[in-house]
């Protein structure tokens, strides 16, 4: 009884202990490998880069009414850890996808796959959490949503729950981003105002407008049917490849438009941005936050063709284990947030005289990425209401 008594706490910290050091390696190695890869260059994008980002937010515009986001780069991220464990038919299937071979760099997400303690092994895998999923199972979703909620600023969020896994999981997947850009040219809180916003039901609320001036790359189409500018974050270490914001204000409704984007169009974005030389410009942009609660993602990768993933008879993890075993879920959650700067001065800038001004007060479609590399978008969203 005394053993019994004890044996529970001595797993429970061995587990932790060894989510810890998963979760540090594993995120280890995937900056060292961001740190190691080249920068693609301008000549060697395509647009494959940006055909599995639209993909995933498309589907979620289809799905949802109102504001949208989704996170490519984590959907990138968690594609690429099943692909060494699959194999047959369901690794078709994944590879079938455009997924880009080149880790996205800047953003603070994680993504993991987490099996049971007692599966029998083919081959032993690093990225790999393991959990007694059978053997203790409120402990498995504890240590399993303890781990993803660490990159969240949620500390108590709860991903996976009775609700969408059970006790006869083997397999659990996993997948979180969220982010508050740090703007290199600051958004002063000294500037921003209260404005109307044009939303797309007609109402006209009022929101709070940041505002700046700076040398920003702006674009617009031939046809005039889209305006966009880029807006340079500050990111942490000597990356060559800066990561931008770039909302596009668009003649027509913004989900419409965001609808009927292809990946020729949505790269032909990016490049027009990415050829442009910074000008003098007023930036007028919504202070605002858009969120996706912890939810199964299944469904919408069903939607991409990985039916067999979620199959007790037709998923094929044999790389990885001697047992038929399937994924039980995929809970994935995201969030942005837009804010002034950290650092804002106390003294108004002068915002008069710019050479252009771009001002986003109706709806709008953004995404955060790069825009000369090959690297998956981390953010999209849409924009419609305040």
């Amino acid at each position: 009884m005394k053993i019994a008594q004890h044996i529970w706490p001595i797993i429970f910290g061995v587990c932790i202990l060894a989510s810890g050091i998963t979760g540090y390696v594993w995120q280890t190695n995937k900056k060292a490998h961001v740190e190691a890869a080249p920068h693609s260059s301008e000549e060697a994008r395509d647009t494959r880069t940006d055909a599995l980002s639209l993909q995933l937010f498309q589907h979620a515009l289809n799905d949802k009414t109102g504001n949208v986001i989704v996170a490519p780069g984590i959907v990138h991220d968690l594609l690429r850890d099943l692909q060494t464990i699959a194999g047959g038919k369901t690794l078709d299937a994944i590879n079938a996808l455009p997924i880009s071979p080149e880790p996205s760099s800047h953003i603070d997400r994680f993504s993991l796959v987490a099996a049971d303690i007692n599966l029998h092994r083919t081959t032993p895998h690093q990225n790999i959490l393991t959990l007694p999923f059978s053997e203790d199972y409120p402990l498995a979703l504890s240590l399993f949503n303890s781990l993803l909620a660490k990159y969240t600023p949620y500390p108590n969020l709860q991903f996976a729950t009775s609700d969408n896994t059970s006790a006869r999981t083997k397999l659990l997947g996993g997948a979180t981003a969220y982010f508050t850009p740090r703007w290199k040219i600051p958004f002063d809180k000294v500037n921003s105002q209260q404005a109307d916003f044009d939303s797309a039901s007609g109402r006209m609320p009022k929101f709070h407008q940041m505002r700046a001036r700076g040398a920003y790359r702006t674009a617009k189409a031939d046809d005039a049917s889209w305006q966009a500018v880029a807006i340079e974050l500050e990111q942490p270490g000597n990356n060559s490849t800066p990561l931008v914001f770039v909302a596009i204000l668009p003649a027509t409704p913004a989900r419409a438009f965001a609808a009927g984007l292809t990946p020729e169009s949505l790269t032909a974005i990016r490049t027009a941005l990415a050829n442009a030389e910074p000008a003098d410009s007023l930036v007028m942009l919504p202070r605002m936050g858009q969120i996706v609660a912890p939810q199964d993602f299944r469904s919408t990768l069903r939607q991409l063709g990985l039916d067999s993933l979620f199959s007790d008879t037709e998923a094929d993890f044999s790389p990885f284990c001697k047992e038929q075993v399937h994924l039980g879920a995929v809970i994935y959650s995201c969030g942005l947030s837009l804010l002034e700067s950290q650092n804002s001065t106390e003294e108004d800038a002068s915002l008069e005289g710019a050479e252009t001004s771009m001002e986003f007060s109706r709806p709008f479609f953004w995404f955060v990425g790069e825009l000369n590399t090959n690297s998956p978008m981390e953010f999209m969203g849409l924009l419609e209401e305040m």
